[in-house]
């Protein structure tokens, strides 16, 4: 107890153990949450397609549309007197008539690919079993999570590392061999205490990094889908005209490419996490039969 290096060596300890271990601990806990929550409403088609805001935005969309639908139908007029049309006029004269009966459904359509998707996220969504390898049940806070599951909680009980260091295994590494005789310390190296704090640490820190960047992919992609469908009556619009469909992101060409890339990131995503979870029985076997 008069051991002054002792003192020292054991309040860097507490520091670090605050620091380098109980801190990453807290951002793992916060950005799993985050990630439990993200995934849920993101593919929640409510949320995801029906917002209140949603057809008003598209509303006035559509109505500039139909002016340009005005606009449309002069081009068309003057290169058909011009003689300057050909067969591309009469293209595009049927491209304006069905356009013309599609836009104001253009939402819609837009909202049938976004639901098709979410219930193809829903099928893997729904066959997760947040309950671990080792038949404990994570729970889930329906306040925090409203009514999802803990998808995050399940795969941190299979990877978590720190569970490899249970008390048996401190109790072995107490215990050096001196002279091949063993000899039990009464507390572990102050080097492998640290050691083991940074590593776990690291470890927390990138799965929270990890959880954090998912959830961002799936508020990315709730604001993409609600602009691409207040946005769907000049991209259905833009079909008429060639020059108007290639229009980088508004463009019918570009607009429906980013409609399925990001309406479909959520089913794809869903389907490695279930592939994920059906290998955590064997990963925890593995580290069962490792120990």
């Amino acid at each position: 107890s008069w051991d002054a290096t002792t003192w020292f060596s054991g309040c860097l300890l507490k520091v670090f153990y605050y620091t380098i271990f109980q801190l990453p601990s807290w951002i793992l806990w916060l950005s799993a949450q985050f990630f439990d929550v993200m995934i849920d409403l993101g593919i929640n088609s409510p949320v995801t397609s029906a917002s209140g805001f949603i057809p008003a935005a598209w509303a006035v969309v559509r109505d500039l549309s139909n002016i340009f639908f005005i606009l449309i139908l002069l081009y068309i007029a003057i290169k058909t007197i011009l003689g300057l049309g050909g067969s591309e006029v009469k293209k595009m004269i049927v491209n304006v008539i069905i356009i013309a009966l599609l836009i104001n459904f253009s939402m819609f359509f837009t909202k049938i690919v976004i639901d098709s998707s979410n219930i193809l996220a829903l099928i893997f969504y729904n066959k997760l079993d947040v309950t671990n390898p080792d038949g404990i049940y994570v729970p889930t806070d329906p306040a925090a999570l409203q009514g999802g599951k803990n998808i995050s909680g399940a795969m941190w009980k299979t990877f978590d590392a720190t569970r490899l260091i249970d008390g048996d295994t401190i109790e072995l590494l107490k215990t050096t061999s001196i002279n091949g005789i063993p000899v039990k310390e009464k507390s572990l190296p102050f080097s492998l205490t640290l050691g083991i704090m940074v590593i776990a640490g690291a470890i927390m820190l990138l799965a929270a990094y990890a959880f954090f960047v998912a959830g961002l992919m799936f508020i990315g992609r709730l604001i993409e889908l609600w602009i691409l469908i207040i946005f769907s009556p000049f991209a259905f619009m833009s079909w008429t005209v060639p020059k108007f469909a290639s229009v980088e992101y508004l463009g019918w060409d570009a607009w429906l490419k980013r409609l399925v890339s990001t309406a479909f990131m959520a089913p794809i995503f869903m389907f490695f996490i279930y592939l994920i979870f059906m290998l955590l029985p064997h990963i925890s076997e593995f580290k069962r039969g490792s120990t």
